[in-house]
């Protein structure tokens, strides 16, 4: 099932040397500066998520003058591709992003698991990044509450699969969107198996590269809602912030999704990073 988008979006299947990408863009104005028109932003999405998550936020971005990009992990919903857990770890799915990217200098947005990816892609290529945005992002998931969401992860999978968290989500849509419904459970009946479980598996044991990160130079923000504390706490994010000497924004009033909750207020939040790297990077 395919989510409608705007008018202005294109869609794009891109084969990498592992599998295939599917990816939405939309085009910066072009009534924008010719050198804003020049910079691209990569938006990586988290565990259960997909590059429809980005779809209120890349028209904003576009107006300002980036070209924006989303896309899906590789093979991410396809039953034919790749099929062993250990074709998913982050360092794997970091280095598709890599070759995604090219040779293009990049500002790359990562949401919650896409953050950890991200990252890594950035350290993989310090030089191609021209800033990085931590949404809803921590260090690492090693902490007791991460440990006991790991074990209730393997439980369920055993036991109902990936529908077995279509409840909760449920829970969390508007109840009179029948696209957005249809289309978050056709995502989870079609989600590959191998992608959902080689991510967690390896999310548990991927290391806290904050000084790495650091000590790379690319310019960072680390941004999270005031209701986000499933995962990390503020005073995590804050912390982690403090290392990176980023820039960190709470934004009011969201969870663990600003770019469907105040896409708005995401916007220009990032917009300060984007223009204030532009100063750093030149």
């Amino acid at each position: 099932m395919i989510l409608p988008l705007p008018e202005g979006f294109e869609r794009h299947v891109l084969r990498l040397r592992r599998g295939t990408v599917e990816a939405i863009r939309h085009p910066a104005s072009p009534t924008a500066p010719a050198a804003v028109r020049e910079e691209t932003v990569v938006m990586v999405p988290g565990h259960f998520g997909s590059k429809e998550d980005f779809r209120l936020v890349m028209p904003l971005l576009a107006a300002a003058g980036y070209d924006c990009w989303a896309y899906d992990y590789t093979d991410q919903f396809s039953a034919t591709g790749l099929d062993s857990y250990n074709d998913y770890t982050l360092e794997l799915l970091a280095a598709d992003l890599v070759e995604l990217v090219g040779n293009r200098r990049v500002h790359y947005l990562g949401h919650c698991m896409g953050g950890l990816v991200a990252r890594r892609a950035v350290l993989d290529r310090p030089a191609l990044a021209r800033s990085l945005t931590l949404m809803c992002c921590g260090p690492h998931l090693h902490d007791m509450r991460h440990r006991a969401m790991w074990t209730g992860l393997d439980a369920m999978l055993a036991a109902s699969g990936l529908m077995g968290v279509w409840p909760t989500i449920r829970r969390l849509l508007p109840e009179d969107d029948e696209a957005i419904i249809g289309f978050w459970r056709h995502k989870l009946q079609t989600m590959n198996h191998a992608y959902v479980q080689g991510t967690a598996d390896s999310m548990r044991v991927t290391p806290d590269l904050t000084g790495e990160l650091a000590r790379s130079g690319v310019p960072v923000l680390v941004l999270y809602g005031s209701r986000d504390r499933r995962l990390w706490t503020r005073e995590t994010y804050h912390d982690m912030a403090m290392r990176l000497g980023a820039t960190e924004v709470m934004l009011p009033g969201t969870a663990h999704s600003p770019v469907t909750e105040r896409p708005e207020a995401t916007v220009m939040t990032m917009l300060g990073l984007l223009e204030k790297s532009q100063e750093v990077c030149r």
